[in-house]
């Protein structure tokens, strides 16, 4: 809610023609003169957010699995890393 309240406060009627409307509401976002163009900023927060929800996907349909054949265990459905 507050990305849309703010996207419709900066662009109006606008807002619904643009592809990306909260990227480039940070490039009119200026604090004090000192620290403008933050859309760097917008997208490690974009990044930082899409990594999340989809270890949260990943996670709920390793559980949703172990649950539909009835296994006790959900790691053996979860993807292990290993580095070495």
């Amino acid at each position: 809610m507050v990305d849309t309240a703010r996207n419709t406060l900066v662009f109006d009627n606008l807002t619904s023609q643009l592809q990306f409307p909260s990227f480039l509401a940070f490039a009119y976002i200026s604090v004090i003169d000192f620290l403008e163009r933050l859309e760097p900023v917008a997208f490690v927060i974009w990044l930082v957010c899409g990594f999340f929800k989809i270890a949260v996907c990943l996670y709920v349909a390793a559980v949703a699995l172990a649950q539909t054949v009835k296994v006790r265990e959900h790691r053996s459905f979860c993807l292990r890393w290993r580095c070495c």
